[in-house]
Parts: C-alpha cells; structure tokens; sequence
C-alpha cells in the first residue's frame, strides 16, 4: 500500500509533512491505522483505504444542500457524549 499525504499527519508520534508518500519501503503504516480522507491512495491497496476514509466521515454521497440520503452512513459520536432527546409532547387529559 502507498499514500500520499495531502496535509501534515502525525504517525507513531513523528510529524510527516505534506506530500511525503508512506508506505511500500518507505515510512511504514501502522498496524490497524485510521487512514484520512486527506491522503491521496497511490496504488489500489492505497485508494481503497482512502475511499473508505472518506464514506467513514463525509457519507457515501456528496451533499446538495441540507438533503441527506436515508442510506448515508451516520457519522459516528463518542461514546458517553450527551445524545440530543426530541421532545415528545405528552397528550394530557382533554387532548
């Protein structure tokens, strides 16, 4: 696998600057490492990863205005992080 990196990354706590190509007997990547949708895949290994990177943040989609498709993937949140309730009005009596 070979990428190239479009923005500065920082790997095994070494900072790599854009454009330096990781990978293939260069730097090598890490072992289950989270690739961006700011690399560039150079091979087919590469562009695999990269695509999926990007379905993993953007959706499957490109986004036109505010409409999403039902079957984007949905972005993922932390754990533990307080989920947004809808208010559900409770019927009462007389309603």
């Amino acid at each position: 696998m070979k990428i190239k990196l479009l923005k500065s990354h920082i790997i095994n706590d070494t900072l790599f600057e854009s454009e330096t190509i990781i990978g293939d007997g260069g730097v090598s990547i890490p072992v289950n490492y989270v690739f961006t949708p700011f690399m560039e895949g150079l091979d087919e290994e590469g562009r695999k990863a990269v695509y999926e990177a990007c379905v993993r943040v953007y959706g499957r989609y490109p986004r036109y205005g505010p409409h999403v498709l039902i079957d984007d993937p949905p972005i993922p949140r932390p754990e533990g992080e307080e989920q947004p309730v809808p208010h559900v009005p409770q019927k009462g009596p007389g309603r």
